[in-house]
Protein backbone atom coordinates (compact mmCIF):
# COMPACT_ATOMS: atom_id res chain seq x y z
CA UNK A 1 0.00 0.00 0.00
CA UNK A 2 2.95 2.86 0.80
CA UNK A 3 6.42 3.09 -0.96
CA UNK A 4 9.17 5.07 0.27
CA UNK A 5 11.30 7.46 -2.18
CA UNK A 6 14.64 8.89 -1.60
CA UNK A 7 16.64 10.42 -3.89
CA UNK A 8 20.58 10.82 -2.54
CA UNK A 9 23.78 12.20 -3.80
CA UNK A 10 27.12 10.75 -1.63
CA UNK A 11 24.90 9.22 1.07
CA UNK A 12 26.31 5.99 2.35
CA UNK A 13 26.73 7.61 5.53
CA UNK A 14 23.56 8.26 5.79
CA UNK A 15 21.17 6.25 4.01
CA UNK A 16 21.37 3.00 6.52
CA UNK A 17 19.39 4.70 8.91
CA UNK A 18 17.12 6.27 6.43
CA UNK A 19 15.99 2.42 5.20
CA UNK A 20 16.09 0.72 7.97
CA UNK A 21 13.95 3.26 10.07
CA UNK A 22 11.30 2.09 7.29
CA UNK A 23 11.22 -1.18 8.43
CA UNK A 24 8.01 -2.51 9.09
CA UNK A 25 6.37 0.40 7.31
CA UNK A 26 6.70 -1.04 3.73
CA UNK A 27 8.32 -2.97 1.50
CA UNK A 28 8.88 -1.24 -1.42
CA UNK A 29 11.69 1.62 -1.27
CA UNK A 30 13.03 3.12 -4.06
CA UNK A 31 15.78 5.05 -4.14
CA UNK A 32 17.34 7.10 -7.16
CA UNK A 33 21.17 7.77 -7.05
CA UNK A 34 22.64 11.26 -8.71
CA UNK A 35 24.70 9.80 -11.37
CA UNK A 36 27.76 12.16 -10.22
CA UNK A 37 27.79 10.71 -6.86
CA UNK A 38 31.50 8.78 -6.07
CA UNK A 39 30.87 7.05 -2.80
CA UNK A 40 29.48 3.12 -2.17
CA UNK A 41 25.49 5.10 -1.98
CA UNK A 42 24.40 2.97 -5.01
CA UNK A 43 26.01 -0.59 -3.46
CA UNK A 44 24.60 0.31 -0.01
CA UNK A 45 21.11 1.36 -0.98
CA UNK A 46 20.65 -2.44 -2.73
CA UNK A 47 22.61 -3.93 0.12
CA UNK A 48 19.43 -2.98 1.95
CA UNK A 49 16.90 -4.37 -0.45
CA UNK A 50 16.05 -0.86 -1.97
CA UNK A 51 15.60 -0.76 -5.69
CA UNK A 52 17.90 1.42 -6.97
CA UNK A 53 18.21 3.50 -10.28
CA UNK A 54 20.99 6.10 -10.88
CA UNK A 55 20.04 8.96 -13.05
CA UNK A 56 21.93 12.60 -13.93
CA UNK A 57 20.50 15.55 -11.40
CA UNK A 58 18.52 18.36 -13.16
CA UNK A 59 16.49 20.08 -10.62
CA UNK A 60 15.05 18.39 -7.07
CA UNK A 61 11.27 18.18 -8.08
CA UNK A 62 12.62 16.30 -11.54
CA UNK A 63 14.82 13.49 -10.17
CA UNK A 64 11.93 13.29 -7.02
CA UNK A 65 9.28 13.13 -9.43
CA UNK A 66 11.00 10.30 -10.88
CA UNK A 67 11.68 8.20 -7.94
CA UNK A 68 7.75 8.55 -7.10
CA UNK A 69 7.69 6.46 -10.99
CA UNK A 70 9.22 3.87 -10.00
CA UNK A 71 7.30 3.67 -6.69
CA UNK A 72 4.86 0.24 -7.07
CA UNK A 73 1.99 1.90 -4.55
CA UNK A 74 -0.12 4.37 -5.23
CA UNK A 75 0.94 6.00 -1.40
CA UNK A 76 4.02 7.60 -1.24
CA UNK A 77 6.23 8.25 1.69
CA UNK A 78 9.19 10.87 0.35
CA UNK A 79 12.06 10.99 2.12
CA UNK A 80 15.68 12.36 1.74
CA UNK A 81 18.92 10.36 2.20
CA UNK A 82 19.50 12.13 5.75
CA UNK A 83 16.17 11.55 7.40
CA UNK A 84 14.74 9.03 9.69
CA UNK A 85 10.66 7.71 10.13
CA UNK A 86 10.01 8.20 14.01
CA UNK A 87 8.38 4.50 15.35
CA UNK A 88 5.48 7.24 16.60
CA UNK A 89 5.27 8.72 12.77
CA UNK A 90 5.56 5.15 11.23
CA UNK A 91 3.06 3.80 13.97
CA UNK A 92 0.80 6.83 12.49
CA UNK A 93 0.88 6.97 9.10
CA UNK A 94 -0.01 3.03 9.09
CA UNK A 95 -3.01 4.16 11.27
CA UNK A 96 -4.09 6.84 9.08
CA UNK A 97 -3.81 5.60 5.70
CA UNK A 98 -6.50 2.49 5.70
CA UNK A 99 -9.91 4.37 4.07
CA UNK A 100 -8.55 8.04 4.64
CA UNK A 101 -10.79 10.36 3.35
CA UNK A 102 -7.16 12.79 1.88
CA UNK A 103 -5.37 12.93 -0.68
CA UNK A 104 -2.02 14.29 1.03
CA UNK A 105 -0.84 14.76 4.68
CA UNK A 106 1.91 16.89 6.11
CA UNK A 107 4.48 15.79 8.43
CA UNK A 108 6.29 18.08 10.58
CA UNK A 109 10.05 17.68 10.34
CA UNK A 110 12.69 18.08 13.27
CA UNK A 111 15.97 19.25 12.24
CA UNK A 112 19.58 18.56 13.92
CA UNK A 113 21.60 21.07 12.67
CA UNK A 114 25.35 21.82 14.34
CA UNK A 115 24.51 18.56 16.40
CA UNK A 116 21.78 19.70 18.24
CA UNK A 117 17.54 19.70 17.58
CA UNK A 118 16.90 23.00 16.29
CA UNK A 119 13.29 24.54 18.03
CA UNK A 120 13.35 27.79 16.57
CA UNK A 121 15.27 30.47 14.31
CA UNK A 122 12.35 29.71 11.60
CA UNK A 123 13.40 25.82 11.61
CA UNK A 124 10.88 24.60 14.43
CA UNK A 125 9.64 21.27 13.69
CA UNK A 126 6.17 22.90 12.61
CA UNK A 127 7.63 26.00 10.61
CA UNK A 128 9.47 22.86 8.87
CA UNK A 129 5.96 20.97 8.33
CA UNK A 130 5.24 20.23 4.62
CA UNK A 131 3.70 17.60 2.36
CA UNK A 132 5.77 14.25 2.65
CA UNK A 133 3.15 11.80 2.42
CA UNK A 134 0.50 11.85 -0.70
CA UNK A 135 -1.37 9.66 -3.08
CA UNK A 136 0.46 10.11 -6.33
CA UNK A 137 -2.13 10.09 -8.37
CA UNK A 138 -3.27 12.91 -6.60
CA UNK A 139 0.21 14.90 -6.22
CA UNK A 140 2.95 15.67 -7.73
CA UNK A 141 6.39 17.53 -6.63
CA UNK A 142 6.78 21.22 -8.32
CA UNK A 143 9.33 24.20 -8.29
CA UNK A 144 13.47 23.27 -9.06
CA UNK A 145 14.33 24.26 -5.60
CA UNK A 146 12.95 24.76 -2.11
CA UNK A 147 10.80 21.76 -3.96
CA UNK A 148 7.19 21.31 -2.65
CA UNK A 149 4.02 18.67 -3.34
CA UNK A 150 1.04 20.02 -4.94
CA UNK A 151 -1.64 18.30 -4.16
CA UNK A 152 -5.36 17.85 -5.87
CA UNK A 153 -7.82 17.26 -3.31
CA UNK A 154 -8.04 17.76 0.87
CA UNK A 155 -4.70 17.35 2.79
CA UNK A 156 -4.73 16.26 6.42
CA UNK A 157 -1.85 16.71 8.49
CA UNK A 158 -0.04 14.06 11.34
CA UNK A 159 1.29 14.76 14.60
CA UNK A 160 4.58 12.97 14.47
CA UNK A 161 7.11 14.38 13.41
CA UNK A 162 10.13 12.59 10.84
CA UNK A 163 14.01 13.95 11.81
CA UNK A 164 16.70 15.28 9.20
CA UNK A 165 20.20 15.19 10.24
CA UNK A 166 20.38 18.49 8.96
CA UNK A 167 23.86 20.66 7.93
CA UNK A 168 26.08 19.32 10.51
CA UNK A 169 29.01 21.97 9.59
CA UNK A 170 29.47 25.16 8.13
CA UNK A 171 31.31 23.23 4.88
CA UNK A 172 28.18 21.47 4.74
CA UNK A 173 25.83 24.63 4.93
CA UNK A 174 28.06 26.75 1.75
CA UNK A 175 28.12 23.46 -0.17
CA UNK A 176 24.45 23.48 0.16
CA UNK A 177 23.60 27.24 -0.45
CA UNK A 178 25.88 27.19 -3.44
CA UNK A 179 23.66 25.05 -5.10
CA UNK A 180 20.32 25.66 -3.82
CA UNK A 181 21.19 29.76 -4.98
CA UNK A 182 21.84 29.09 -8.16
CA UNK A 183 19.14 26.25 -8.97
CA UNK A 184 16.94 29.57 -7.66
CA UNK A 185 18.73 31.90 -9.69
CA UNK A 186 18.81 29.30 -13.07
CA UNK A 187 15.27 28.46 -12.21
CA UNK A 188 13.31 30.55 -14.85
CA UNK A 189 11.63 32.58 -12.26
CA UNK A 190 12.56 35.76 -10.43
CA UNK A 191 13.29 35.64 -7.11
CA UNK A 192 11.56 38.51 -5.14
CA UNK A 193 15.80 39.27 -4.16
CA UNK A 194 15.78 39.74 -7.91
CA UNK A 195 12.51 41.93 -8.41
CA UNK A 196 14.15 43.49 -5.18
CA UNK A 197 17.40 44.58 -6.79
CA UNK A 198 15.42 46.45 -9.81
CA UNK A 199 13.57 48.46 -7.86
CA UNK A 200 15.81 49.94 -5.14
CA UNK A 201 19.66 48.74 -4.22
CA UNK A 202 18.91 50.63 -0.66
CA UNK A 203 16.92 47.02 0.00
CA UNK A 204 19.71 44.59 -1.86
CA UNK A 205 21.79 46.46 1.36
CA UNK A 206 19.21 45.71 3.85
CA UNK A 207 18.03 42.57 3.19
CA UNK A 208 20.98 40.21 4.75
CA UNK A 209 20.47 42.57 7.51
CA UNK A 210 16.58 41.84 7.42
CA UNK A 211 17.33 38.05 7.03
CA UNK A 212 19.22 38.03 10.01
CA UNK A 213 17.00 39.79 12.03
CA UNK A 214 14.22 37.89 11.21
CA UNK A 215 15.66 34.37 12.36
CA UNK A 216 17.47 35.63 15.26
CA UNK A 217 14.73 37.62 16.94
CA UNK A 218 10.89 37.36 14.78
CA UNK A 219 11.51 33.78 14.64
CA UNK A 220 13.32 33.68 18.82
CA UNK A 221 16.53 32.40 17.16
CA UNK A 222 17.74 33.77 19.95
CA UNK A 223 16.23 30.83 22.18
CA UNK A 224 18.40 28.54 20.52
CA UNK A 225 22.00 29.61 21.91
CA UNK A 226 24.78 30.07 19.75
CA UNK A 227 23.45 27.39 17.47
CA UNK A 228 20.90 29.81 16.62
CA UNK A 229 23.20 32.92 16.18
CA UNK A 230 25.34 31.02 13.79
CA UNK A 231 22.36 29.71 11.99
CA UNK A 232 20.86 33.36 11.82
CA UNK A 233 24.18 34.55 10.22
CA UNK A 234 23.91 32.02 7.42
CA UNK A 235 20.73 32.40 6.56
CA UNK A 236 22.17 36.25 6.00
CA UNK A 237 25.05 34.91 3.48
CA UNK A 238 22.32 32.79 1.88
CA UNK A 239 20.08 35.62 1.19
CA UNK A 240 23.68 37.95 0.29
CA UNK A 241 24.99 35.07 -2.09
CA UNK A 242 21.70 34.88 -4.30
CA UNK A 243 21.02 39.06 -3.92
CA UNK A 244 24.67 38.84 -5.36
CA UNK A 245 23.72 35.70 -7.88
CA UNK A 246 20.46 37.63 -8.91
CA UNK A 247 22.78 40.88 -9.67
CA UNK A 248 25.54 38.82 -11.71
CA UNK A 249 22.96 37.40 -14.00
CA UNK A 250 21.02 40.72 -14.47
CA UNK A 251 24.32 42.03 -15.33
CA UNK A 252 24.99 39.19 -17.65
CA UNK A 253 28.09 37.69 -16.06
CA UNK A 254 26.51 34.79 -14.59
CA UNK A 255 27.97 31.67 -14.61
CA UNK A 256 26.31 28.90 -13.06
Amino acid sequence: MLSISIIAKNASRTLPACIQSTRGLCDDVVVVVDSSTWDDTVKTASGLGARVYVRKFDNFSSQKNFAVSKCRYRWILALDADETVTPRLAEEIMQVLPGTRYSAFSIPRINYIFGRPICHTNWSPETDRHIWLFDKTKAGWSSAVHEQVLVTGPVGRLKNPKTHLNYQSVEQFIAKMNQYTSLEINSGKRSLTARLIRSHWLRVFFQPKWKFIRHYFLYLGFLDGWHGLFLSYLMAIYGLTLTVKSWQKQTGIYRS
